[in-house]
Order: C-alpha cells, then sequence, then structure tokens
C-alpha cells in the first residue's frame, strides 16, 4: 500500500462530512476509474476522477465527493477522490465509514483542542455543597471511561435519602464557546463496537468531567426524598464537589451484593438494592412497557471479530436505571412551568401501526385483551402474558416497531413508554447536549452558581431539541450500520455451514431471516424455494398449491447465500 495517500488525522478533520461524500471501492476499468459504493442507497454508476498515479488497484476503500446523478444516464458525474481510508476488508475501518456516511464529526478541531487546553485542572471547594466524605459510588460497565453519575442512599425516619451526582459539565463549557459550538453540532457522543466518538474533548469526556475513584470532582447534585412505598416526598438540586469511593462495574457490584465481601456493603451497597427494591416495586404498579432484549457484545482479536457475546444483564443495570429514571423525573418536575425545559418525550404510538400490531400478534396466536382502545395497559398485559411464549424476544421487537420515536421537545407531552408525566434527560451531560441545556435551565431555576441558560439558547430551544432529536437519531443509525458489518465479518469467517434461523419480517419480495439472535438478513424469491408459488396476504407467504405459510417468528434452516462486507448485504438460501 502506499502509504502517503492515507488520510491523516489532519485530513479528517478537515473533511466537509455535510458535503455529499460516498465511501467505496475504487475499481480500474478499461475507459477510468469507477466507484463502487458500501452505501446501498447509491444506485447507478459511480465515475471517479482526480485518482492518483500510484494508486493500489485492488481492494482500496477511498472517500470522494459524490458528483450529480445523471437520470438518462443512470450515472454519477465527475465523483473526485478525496482519499484513501483503507483495505476494504480491514474491520478498523467500518465505524470510520459509518460515521462519514452519517454525517458524524470523527475528529476535533484544532480550535477546539487548543480551546480545551486552556481549561484549568484545579478543582476548588469554593461556595459548592461540599459532599466529598459522602460514599458515593460509580457503577458502569466494564470499559466505560467516562463516568457521568455516582450514587448513593440512606434510610431515613420517613423512607429514603437518595443523592444522585453527575458530572458538573456547565462548569467547563460555556455558551457560545467552540466547545459548546461543537458539543452543540454533534449532539451526543457516539458509541461503536471498538471505538468512541465523544461529544467532548477526552480532556473533560474522560478526565475532569469523569468522575474518577478518590479524586475531586465538580458535580451537579440531586437529593432526592422517597417513602418507603416510592412515593416522591421531596427534593432539591445543588452545585457540589465530590470524591467517589469507588469504580465498580455492573458485575462488581452485583457480586458485592450477593456474597456480602466489601468493606462498602453495609453503608453503600446494602442501601442502594433496597431503594431499588422500592424503586421497582413503584414502577411495577405503573404500565411501562418493559421491553428488554439481548444485548450484545462484538469482540476483537489480532484485528478481527472473535466473538459476540450477551452482555449479563444483572440487577444493578436496572438499579442505576432506576436512580437515573428518578434523577430525570425530579429534574422535570423543578423546571416544569418555566419554559426553560428539554423534555424527552414520547408520544402515543398511531392507530396505523397498533392496527398493524393486532394483526402479527393474532397470527402468533397471542390473545388481545378485549375492550374499545388498545393502550399501553393492553401492551403490558401482552409482555407480562407471554413472558414465557417461546419468541418473546420477537414479541417484544414488534411491539417496539409499533412505537412512535422518544425525542426532545420543549413542549411536554410526557413518555408514554415510562408512564411518565414529567420526563428530562439530566444524567448523561458528558454524552448528551439535552442534557446539559437542562442543567444551564437548573442553575438559573435554583438560583445556583455558575452561568445558566441565555437568553439566546432559551429562544432557540425548538431548534436545539430538533437538532438533539435529529443527532440521536443519526447516531443510532451509524451505530447500527457498523454493529451490523462487524457481525458480517464474524458470520463470514465462522465455519458454520447451517444456521437455525427466525423469521423477522414478511414481504411480497421474500423473507427477512435472524441468525445468532443478532445478524439479519434476506431471502429474496430466487433463493427461496421454488417448486410453488409464493403469494403475500399482508403478513405472510403462502404458496399457492401446497398452501405452505411462512410468516414472522417462524423458525427456518438457512445456508448462507452471499456475503458483501462492502456492502453490508447477506444473503440467505432457504434448506
Amino acid at each position: 500500500m502506499t502509504n502517503d495517500l492515507n488520510m491523516t488525522l489532519r485530513e479528517l478533520r478537515n473533511l466537509d462530512i455535510q458535503k455529499d461524500l460516498v465511501i467505496g471501492e475504487a475499481i480500474r476499468r478499461k475507459h477510468g476509474w469507477e466507484l463502487r459504493s458500501n452505501n446501498r442507497r447509491h444506485k447507478g454508476t459511480i465515475n471517479l476522477s482526480n485518482v492518483p498515479e500510484d494508486f493500489p488497484r485492488s481492494n482500496q476503500l477511498i472517500v470522494a465527493s459524490l458528483g450529480e446523478f445523471d437520470y438518462d444516464s443512470e450515472e454519477y458525474e465527475a465523483s473526485s477522490f478525496i482519499g484513501l481510508l483503507g483495505n476494504v476488508n480491514d474491520v478498523n475501518m467500518i465505524s470510520i465509514c459509518s460515521a462519514i456516511n452519517n454525517k458524524i464529526n470523527i475528529i476535533f478541531s484544532d480550535q477546539v483542542i487548543n480551546e480545551v487546553e486552556d481549561i484549568s485542572d484545579e478543582i476548588l471547594p469554593t461556595d459548592r455543597y461540599d459532599i466529598r466524605n459522602l460514599p458515593l459510588v460509580t457503577i458502569d460497565g466494564d470499559d466505560s471511561k467516562d463516568f457521568d453519575d455516582a450514587v448513593f442512599a440512606e434510610k431515613t425516619d420517613l423512607g429514603w435519602h437518595i443523592v444522585v451526582a453527575i458530572a458538573d459539565v456547565s462548569h467547563y463549557v460555556k455558551y457560545a464557546t467552540d466547545i459548546d459550538r461543537t458539543a452543540a453540532i454533534r449532539g451526543n457522543s457516539v458509541y461503536f463496537p471498538d471505538r468512541v466518538i465523544p461529544m467532548l474533548p477526552e480532556k473533560l469526556s474522560n478526565d475532569l468531567c469523569s468522575l474518577k475513584p478518590n479524586l475531586d470532582r465538580y458535580c451537579m447534585v440531586a437529593n432526592i426524598w422517597i417513602d418507603d412505598s416510592g412515593k416522591l416526598l421531596k427534593w432539591e438540586f445543588q452545585k457540589g464537589i465530590m470524591n467517589s469511593k469507588a469504580r465498580l462495574t455492573y458485575k462488581e457490584a452485583q457480586d458485592i451484593f450477593e456474597h456480602h465481601n466489601h468493606e462498602l456493603f453495609d453503608t453503600v451497597i446494602k442501601p442502594l438494592y433496597d431503594v431499588y427494591d422500592v424503586l421497582k416495586n413503584s414502577r411495577n404498579a405503573r404500565n411501562t412497557l418493559d421491553l428488554e432484549f439481548p444485548e450484545f457484545k462484538i469482540e476483537f482479536e489480532n484485528n478481527t471479530v472473535s466473538a459476540i457475546n450477551v452482555v449479563e444483564r444483572m440487577d444493578s443495570h436496572k438499579l442505576i436505571e432506576e436512580f437515573m429514571i428518578l434523577a430525570n423525573i425530579v429534574a422535570a418536575l423543578e423546571l416544569e412551568g418555566t419554559e426553560t425545559c428539554i423534555y424527552r418525550i414520547h408520544p402515543e404510538p398511531s392507530q396505523d401501526k397498533i392496527a398493524s400490531l393486532k394483526l402479527n400478534l393474532k397470527e402468533l396466536g397471542i390473545k388481545i385483551p378485549r375492550g374499545k382502545k388498545f393502550n399501553k395497559e393492553s401492551l403490558s398485559k401482552i409482555l407480562k402474558e407471554s413472558i414465557n411464549h417461546p419468541a418473546y424476544k420477537s414479541i417484544c421487537q414488534m411491539i417496539v416497531k409499533s412505537q412512535s420515536q422518544a425525542n426532545y421537545s420543549p413542549n411536554n407531552i410526557g413518555h408514554f413508554g415510562l408512564d411518565l408525566a414529567h420526563y428530562a434527560h439530566f444524567t448523561s451531560p458528558i454524552r448528551r447536549y439535552s442534557d446539559l441545556i437542562v442543567h444551564r435551565a437548573l442553575v438559573s431555576k435554583c438560583g445556583l452558581p455558575g452561568e445558566g441558560l441565555s437568553k439566546d439558547q432559551l429562544s432557540l430551544l425548538n431548534l436545539i431539541s430538533q437538532q438533539c432529536s435529529d443527532n440521536e437519531r443519526k447516531a443510532f443509525l451509524a451505530e447500527r450500520d457498523a454493529k451490523n458489518r462487524m457481525m458480517l465479518h464474524f458470520v463470514k469467517n465462522t465455519n458454520q455451514k447451517v444456521f437455525k434461523g427466525i423469521i423477522s419480517n414478511v414481504s411480497q419480495y421474500g423473507l427477512f431471516v435472524r441468525i445468532l439472535e443478532c445478524v439479519d438478513g434476506f431471502i429474496p424469491f430466487d433463493k427461496f424455494l421454488l417448486y410453488d408459488y409464493y403469494e403475500f396476504n399482508g403478513t405472510s407467504l403462502v404458496g399457492r398449491n401446497s398452501y405452505q405459510k411462512f410468516s414472522a417468528l417462524d423458525m427456518i434452516n438457512v445456508k448462507i447465500s452471499e456475503i458483501d462486507l462492502l456492502t453490508g448485504n447477506l444473503i440467505f438460501k432457504m434448506i
């Protein structure tokens, strides 16, 4: 490979991702260079210009500026070579390509880096609420580096006092600075299987704002009091200075709780789990949609995908979720009526989606609750009654597909899935810009030291909310694309010949099938059973002569017909 053709960090930094860029494999033809795009949306020939004379001839992944599409010739004209990314089959290229395809900035500008370097590392108590003696702990994933939140709980005469301490990002990120503008444009951190593209530079995200153990850190403190039934009694917000007493993983916290094998068990871990039981019972009393899916972790070894493992979900995960939900609730309640809050809202599903869901559930023999309105209570009842159904995970997936998309808005309509009237994102300002806005709003509302919401930001809350929602969706699509492509690398290298799959969806063109519980592919009709003609009836494919029917959640055996690592296509054939 010609090393001096590879794009440098500076060239990646200067890459204008807002332009129409295309990534793909450069192929030499008789008439010149063409590019085979890794984006399936690009239909037609992409002609490539300005390719260097010493460019390697095969398996090279490049980025180019996409030319105009000519509908008569079905070709893209004058797509200009920008730079070489790496080898087509290199798994390390996947996240970078997914980011560029979804217009996500990979590297921070020189201005942002210089601005961050000027930030002081000194941590002073000043006029802050000093809770450095409180045994707060963080509980996160094994490979987490940005610790947003720390927790503590203690028994009171009326119930429980809960402390949720969140990184005070607003202390460091001031409005209208280059750091703030970049964070607003990014909207959130993007978590790929092999790397993170953070919203904030590493000095902030992994250091000054990260609640590392045994180090003084600035924080925003939510003091919350509940009774023994989980009823909210009161709350207050303060600017604090803290010192985490331990960085625990979910597995470590669970192990301490189960075996009582740590000095923090009596003072920290047991009270946390006791409060979790109270909050869990309170949650169960609501009609929440508890949709649980397995989380898969992709493992790497020698630049290859070596394994796909299910992440064990423990009570420690759920404990932190409940503490964060409670803190988010009180943040929204504190800001209610001020017209300064960005709420996390989740609209009710449309009746068309509900009608489609009912049809699919009936096909599975799921009993639909009677009543004029098929509501959240109905969905919750279905989930509880089908918990032992062999296709329970897929039933959950169907219900998810029927839901509206959660987003951000200054207009509070509540959160349908959590069955909450007040909800905002407050607990992750290191990785979500919406949370930083909520922190600034709380500073203004509660008269706390520091910079609150400016008049400019107040006038732009609708725009900021929309941008946060759009960026969240963009990050989700990029993360999903990268995971899917990495999983294809694993499937391609496996020795397994036959896979047991589950039909995830049915269309008039064929079947969508999931193997290994997480890898999705497609069976088009030319790879189908050819001894009959199959018709699509809206939910299933039915053989005209045999009456054999293929529906969502049916189990079938498949072989791999085609894997295209460049485009991410996986085609099965039915056995």
